[in-house]
């Protein structure tokens, strides 16, 4: 089952992993600034509330023009995440607008596998 929210080019997609087992995978395209962060934020949350428990990837590899708004809705997505609800980022290259704007604010991925409180870089591929 697919969901868009066609004001931010955000969907969300269930799909099996290489085991078999069910997760959503959250992405976003386009300019995440503040302009767009409530609405991302309810887009998130929303997905979370639904999620049925399954993980949540949060593909933001063509996310563009990110600001400190949007590494706050980051920051809360993963501090208020439902208990027991697994939720990680795709990997981005150093030079995406999400690594720069982390680097300016001063936030990098953590030694323990976590940025912005999500677990990084995910693991979970999509079977093909």
């Amino acid at each position: 089952m697919d969901y868009a929210c066609p004001a931010l080019r955000e969907t969300r997609q269930q799909k099996i992993d290489e085991n078999g087992d069910r997760f959503w995978v959250i992405a976003l395209n386009g300019s995440a600034s503040i302009l767009q962060a409530s609405v991302a934020a309810g887009f998130l949350r929303r997905t979370l509330a639904e999620s049925e428990a399954l993980p949540v990837v949060v593909d933001l590899t063509m996310v563009e023009d990110v600001d400190v708004a949007f590494l706050q809705l980051l920051v809360s997505t993963g501090k208020a995440r439902p208990r027991g609800c697994e939720i990680s980022l795709l990997e981005v290259t150093e030079d995406h607008s999400l690594s720069k704007a982390a680097r300016v604010a001063g936030i990098a991925p953590q030694s323990d596998g976590t940025w912005f409180g999500l677990k990084y870089p995910s693991q979970r591929r999509a079977r093909e």
